[in-house]
C-alpha cells in the first residue's frame, strides 16, 4: 500500500495565518478605497450644491434695485417686523443692498425679487396717457410672461426721476380689465409701471429677500456641529422674513460681503471697498434731506458686490487634518484676502471636531446691473 500523505497541525496553522494576513490587507483595502470614493462622491455633491446656491444668491443680486423709488413723494410705508426691522428706511427711498457682515447678513430689495411671476411683469404709460402693458412687439405666449394680469398690484415711478406716483394716501395699483386702475393723470413725459404682488393692500412698494446663516433645530447629518446653513427669506405681507424660506447652502462657517464703490468724481474710476453699510465711505442710505446726496447719485456709485462663503468641503474624515491647509492656523482661523489691501479671518474654532474637514472659499464677485 502507498502512504498517503497529509498536512501537518503547523502547516494547517501557517496556511490559515498567510490566508489571515492577505483577507486583513486587501479588506483594509477595500474599506479605504471606500472611504475615498465616499468622500469623493459628498465633496463632489457639496460642489454642485455651492454652485446651485451661488447661481441663485448671482441672480438676486443682479436684480437688486429693479424698480426702486429714488424719491417716495413723503410715504412712510411698512417693511420688515421684529430684528429684520433694522434693515428697514422707511421714510427714506429703500436702499436696494445692504450688508451687516457682524450678523452675516445681505438685505436685498426691489419689485423683480418676488417669489410670484407679477414681480417681473412691468408697463408703461407713455405721453399720451396710452398704457402699454409689457413687451408688445408680438403676441406669443414667451411674451405674455411680462405682461399684467387681473389682479396684479404695481407701483408706478416718473420716468427719469422715479419717483413715487400716489392717489391721496394709496401706492398701489390693481390691474384689472386691461389697465390699471386710479391712475392719475400723468405728472411727467411717461410712468413706468413694475409688477409686485398679486396680494391685495401690499405692504411695501418692492420686494425683499434677506440672506442668512441660522442653525436649524437639526442640521443635515453629514455637516460638522457648529456649522449653519444659509437661508434664502422672502418678506412676506405680515413682514417675517419668511415663510417662505429657503435653505439653499449646508454646512455653511461663514459669510462675508464686501461692497466696491467709486467716489463719484468725474473721470475717478477707482474702486473704493466697503464691508458695512454703516460705513462713512459707504453712503447708499437714500436720506434726502439736506447735506445729503440723492438716492440716484449714491447708486451711481456701487460698482461691484464680492460674496466670500466658507463651506465644508465633503463630509468628516479622521485621517485629514485641516491645518494642512495653508490658510488655516492651529487655532481654527481661516484667513482670507477680500482684495489687494484687506484680509478677513472665519473662526472654525467653535465648531466640533473642525480638523477633520476639508474647508472650501467660494469667492464671487457680481456687478448688480438695475441700480440706475
Amino acid at each position: 500500500m502507498k502512504r498517503e500523505k497529509g498536512v501537518t497541525l503547523i502547516e494547517l496553522l501557517v496556511s490559515l495565518l498567510v490566508l489571515t494576513i492577505v483577507v486583513a490587507i486587501s479588506l483594509t483595502f477595500f474599506t479605504k478605497q471606500l472611504q475615498l470614493t465616499t468622500s469623493q462622491s459628498r465633496i463632489s455633491e457639496s460642489g454642485q450644491e455651492a454652485l446651485s446656491a451661488m447661481q441663485t444668491l448671482r441672480r438676486d443680486i443682479e436684480t437688486a434695485g429693479y424698480g426702486l423709488p429714488w424719491d417716495m413723494d413723503g410715504l412712510s410705508y411698512n417693511e420688515a417686523i421684529s430684528s429684520a426691522a433694522s434693515y428697514n428706511d422707511s421714510p427714506y427711498p429703500p436702499r436696494a443692498i445692504i450688508i451687516d457682515n457682524a450678523n452675516s447678513r445681505l438685505v436685498l430689495k426691489g419689485t423683480a425679487l418676488g417669489n410670484k411671476s407679477v414681480s417681473r411683469r412691468w408697463g408703461v404709460y407713455d405721453s399720451s396717457g396710452v398704457f402699454h402693458n409689457g413687451f408688445s412687439g408680438t403676441s406669443s405666449d414667451y411674451t405674455k410672461l411680462n405682461r399684467f394680469v387681473d389682479n396684479d398690484y404695481a407701483i408706478i415711478l416718473t420716468a427719469g426721476s422715479r419717483r413715487l406716483i400716489r392717489n391721496g394716501s394709496n401706492w398701489s395699483y390693481k390691474y384689472s380689465g386691461g389697465s390699471l386702475a386710479s391712475v392719475p393723470m400723468l405728472q411727467s413725459n411717461a410712468y413706468l409701471a413694475y409688477g409686485i404682488t398679486n396680494t391685495s393692500s401690499p405692504r411695501s412698494p418692492f420686494n425683499r429677500i434677506d440672506y442668512y446663516l441660522s442653525q436649524p433645530a437639526s442640521l443635515p447629518s453629514n455637516c460638522a456641529i457648529g456649522t449653519n446653513v444659509l437661508y434664502r427669506g422672502i418678506m412676506n405681507k405680515s413682514g417675517g422674513i419668511g415663510p417662505p424660506y429657503y435653505p439653499i447652502l449646508d454646512c455653511v462657517a461663514g459669510f462675508y460681503i464686501r461692497i466696491g464703490e467709486v467716489n463719484g468724481k468725474k473721470g475717478d474710476s477707482t474702486i473704493f471697498w466697503s464691508s458695512s453699510s454703516s460705513d462713512p465711505d459707504y453712503a447708499y442710505y437714500a436720506d434726502p434731506s439736506p447735506g445729503n446726496e440723492k438716492a440716484s447719485d449714491e447708486r451711481s456709485r456701487l460698482k461691484m458686490v464680492r460674496v466670500f462663503i466658507l463651506v465644508q468641503n465633503g463630509q468628516k474624515d479622521r485621517n485629514y487634518n485641516a491645518t494642512d491647509n495653508p490658510n488655516i492656523s492651529t487655532a481654527g482661523i481661516y484667513s482670507f484676502n477680500v482684495d489687494s489691501n484687506t484680509s478677513e479671518t472665519f473662526d472654525l474654532s467653535g465648531i466640533t471636531d473642525w480638523q477633520n474637514y476639508r474647508w472650501k472659499l467660494i469667492k464671487m464677485t457680481v456687478v448688480p446691473k438695475n441700480l440706475y
